[in-house]
């Protein structure tokens, strides 16, 4: 229900005026959402654990490789449907899958969708690697590799959810990733961190991670001049970047 409800709050501009409030209801196979998903999820886990009075983070972080495995699942089934393509594959010698899929006009596309579904492998591979760690930190860290990763991939999607020029799954990633730095910065100032060295240490260079992404999606429409792969090359060691605040913030929190 909440990758319903997303799709239809970013859409409800146009969905409303057209069909009505009651197509919040209506489950068509185009009109579900990512983050509605993500969000969902943790929402619900999270509810669970409060009504059953378990330790925080006990639910979550045991259902974490269940997520990852889930997300694989539903990226492997966009070959289905025709989602999840990037740009139009010009060079015959690229037309071949997994790098790239057919429609039904036999136009060949760049596979997004297997990109992404590599990246929840990833991320499942880790998630089920942390077996001794601390609450929270395999859900956190997944969590936070999954988005950084979906950062990447929705560039790469020739049709994405938009409001205006702003890709709806970019802007809820960077929130999510924000909100896993801010909770263990937050962890390292309650054990007595300086908040004026919290701020330059993580804040100030994640603001400017996150300006430098806005200024590569600009570029990526404007720059003509740029080489395509430079720009992405330049976006991977930006979302690197962004992931070692996080992970050098968890550590912070348990100094």
């Amino acid at each position: 229900m909440g990758a319903r409800l997303f799709y239809f709050l970013v859409r409800s501009a146009f969905l409303v005026p057209m069909y009505g409030w009651g197509a919040l209801f209506s489950l068509p196979y185009d009109g579900m959402a990512l983050g509605g998903a993500v969000a969902g999820a943790f929402l619900s886990v999270w509810l669970m654990e409060k009504a059953l009075k378990l330790k925080p983070f006990t639910l979550l972080d045991a259902l974490a490789p269940a997520g990852m495995l889930m997300a694989l699942l539903a990226r492997l089934g966009e070959f289905f449907v025709s989602f999840g393509q990037g740009a139009y594959v010009e060079n015959a010698g690229h037309q071949f899958f997994p790098l790239a899929v057919a429609n039904q006009w036999e136009e060949w596309y760049y596979a997004v969708f297997m990109l992404e579904a590599l990246i929840a492998l990833a991320c499942l591979i880790y998630a089920l690697r942390m077996r001794k760690h601390p609450a929270g930190r395999r859900v956190l860290l997944t969590l936070t590799l999954f988005l950084l990763g979906q950062i990447f991939a929705e560039s790469l999607r020739a049709e994405s959810l938009k409001w205006g020029f702003v890709r709806v799954h970019q802007l809820f990633s960077v929130l999510g990733v924000a909100g896993v730095l801010v909770y263990y910065a937050a962890g390292a100032r309650r054990r007595g961190a300086p908040i004026a060295a919290l701020m330059l240490r993580f804040a100030l260079p994640f603001l400017l991670g996150v300006a430098a992404l806005i200024g590569l999606e600009f570029a990526f429409d404007k720059w003509e001049e740029a080489p395509n792969w430079a720009l992405y090359m330049g976006m991977a060691a930006v979302l690197i970047g962004m992931g070692s605040l996080v992970f050098g913030a968890e550590k912070a929190d348990k100094v």
